[in-house]
């Protein structure tokens, strides 16, 4: 088959940005709304010094932008790009942002380029400007094989179908326009996904009755198990573009590639490779939800206005359970990701922070605990239950705010359960005055917790391998540096029945280096508050 848009495949690295510079972050803050609010004057120019095209995707469309077996983002929208970035004679970095972040990251000056089998549209045109059409794309109507198909099938036939449609694609408005608009379909019956994978788990569960999914994507992946069937003899179009800033001055030479990159058969040979490869069920980029199933989809009966800000979020380091970490089966282990505000909206405790895709483990969505301004840092903690089998697993996160979309960059969780030997962990070398502090949480609990405002509670904490000690309930703060075996009473702060989250900031004076513990309370009916175990391990907090 012939691609009249194009993309390739090379091994790329999926780079998270791990702990950043203070020089970086204080420029970052100062120059975060000039970002949002205007153009770079030559973004071409600051790439070109730099030596780094950066990238956001969101890699959940095989097999345009999809995780590889050696967990590096790989896919035809990757590897045109990366042809294009060696063709510049610069490296690419890829960063991995929530699909509907993507548009804000780009606005925020978080990445240079985004794409993921992106359509062109005329509203996203409004917000940033786009490459040339690389690929044009055919869409069908996909439905099991048991439903039952009318002899001939026109737009009333679609009349008590619910339909599932990847959300902010043309496909999405080309249903509202004339099915919705059109009478044949009420609004109610449309659910909007987030990416493809989770459009035909939908339909294999039965959430919907109909899909829209890519031809070609179809053909190659859905239609040979004989599950499936073409529902509607027409289709749709949709077309495929890179989306840069406005004005920006990387748009001619990216596109003055492409086009060499077509001519040259450079392109065609990267979209057949990649039409090609095997996807199995077995392949390690498919990914298996353990324990809990996906969510059901989430509808919404309008588009959301446009926020007056930009939701942004960049990885910053994971302060617990680094990637690979060892656990034994069933074990409870708490994962903590420092993340950084890089936005112009401050976070309130009304977003929140989501499980995704991959391995859940019994890992809950939280909220983010108090404020979290433009600039400021923030602590993620999340609570897991190891899978019962021996193996690598890895879930992946993201920020959601309050309209209901995601945004910033993905952040996973990734652990190997061996009901082996579990390792022990060296205590790190003194490094800069700052010295590894065991810390232990001995007990934490309250006398009462009834739940209204009127009523007072006081809670007790007891600490090893701390002079001092700050207590934080859901984010507040009730006692600072004093003893780390103590008591308060509170009564407005905790002001909910169930779990909570008891945060210990630790100070050690004579060595003069902080640590930090997070974990979850489980309440009993006696009031008692007790720690899910998990790893009694301080951790340094520079």
């Amino acid at each position: 088959m012939i691609f009249s848009s194009f993309r390739f495949s090379g091994p790329i690295t999926n780079e998270r940005n791990y702990p950043m510079r203070k020089c970086f972050v204080f420029l970052l803050v100062l120059f975060v709304f000039l970002a949002a609010a205007a153009v770079q004057a030559d973004d071409l120019a600051d790439v070109t010094k730099n030596g780094v095209l950066r990238m956001g995707s969101s890699p959940e469309y095989i097999p345009f932008v999809f995780y590889d077996e050696n967990e590096k983002m790989s896919g035809m929208d990757i590897a045109l790009i990366e042809e294009v970035a060696r063709r510049m004679g610069v490296t690419l970095q890829t960063v991995d942002i929530a699909f509907d972040g993507l548009i804000d990251a780009l606005k925020i000056g978080q990445v240079d380029i985004i794409g993921r089998g992106m359509s062109k549209t005329a509203a996203r045109e409004e917000l940033i400007d786009f490459t040339k059409v690389y690929y044009k794309g055919e869409a069908q109507f996909i439905a099991l094989s048991s439903l039952p198909k009318p002899a001939s099938v026109d737009y009333s036939s679609f009349s008590n179908l619910k339909i599932g449609v990847q959300k902010a694609t043309s496909f999405e408005q080309w249903i509202r326009d004339n099915l919705v608009s059109g009478g044949y379909v009420d609004l109610k019956n449309i659910y909007l996904y987030s990416n493809a994978t989770d459009l035909m788990k939908g339909l294999d569960r039965k959430d919907v009755d109909l899909v829209v999914l890519d031809q070609d994507v179809y053909e190659l992946f859905y239609k040979p198990t004989g599950n499936y069937q073409m529902f509607y003899d027409g289709f749709l179009e949709e077309d495929y573009a890179f989306g840069l800033q406005k004005g920006s001055t990387l748009t001619d030479v990216v596109n003055q590639h492409l086009s060499d990159m077509i001519k040259d058969g450079t392109a065609q040979q990267i979209a057949d490779r990649f039409f090609s490869m095997n996807y199995g069920e077995d392949d390690s980029t498919i990914i298996h939800p353990t324990v809990v199933p996906t969510a059901a989809p989430v509808v919404y009966p309008t588009q959301p206005a446009p926020a007056a800000c930009i939701n942004s979020m960049t990885f910053v380091a994971d302060v617990t359970i680094p990637d690979g970490t060892q656990v034994a089966p069933g074990e409870y282990f708490t994962k903590t990701w420092r993340v950084y505000n890089n936005g112009t909206c401050a976070w309130t405790p009304d977003y929140s922070f989501v499980y995704v895709t991959g391995d859940q483990m019994s890992g809950n969505n939280i909220y983010v605990p108090g404020t979290v301004a433009m600039g400021q840092t923030a602590d993620l903690s999340v609570d897991f239950i190891a899978p019962s089998g021996n193996g690598s697993y890895k879930g992946y996160w993201q920020m959601r705010a309050p309209t209901g979309l995601n945004f910033g960059e993905t952040v996973w969780v990734n652990v190997n359960v061996s009901d082996g030997p579990q390792p022990v962990y060296p205590t790190p070398t003194p490094d800069d005055g700052q010295h590894y502090i065991p810390i232990s949480i001995n007990s934490f609990y309250a006398d009462s917790y009834q739940g209204y405002p009127e009523n007072c509670v006081t809670v007790y904490w007891s600490t090893s391998g701390a002079t001092g000690a700050e207590i934080l309930v859901d984010g507040v703060s009730l006692y600072q540096w004093d003893d780390p075996n103590g008591s308060r009473t509170i009564c407005n702060e905790v002001s909910n029945f169930g779990g909570h989250q008891i945060q210990l900031h630790a100070l050690n004076v004579v060595t003069d280096a902080w640590a930090s513990f997070t974990y979850t309370t489980t309440e009993h009916p006696t009031g008692l508050i007790t720690p899910v175990p998990e790893h009694a391990t301080g951790l340094i907090v520079p």
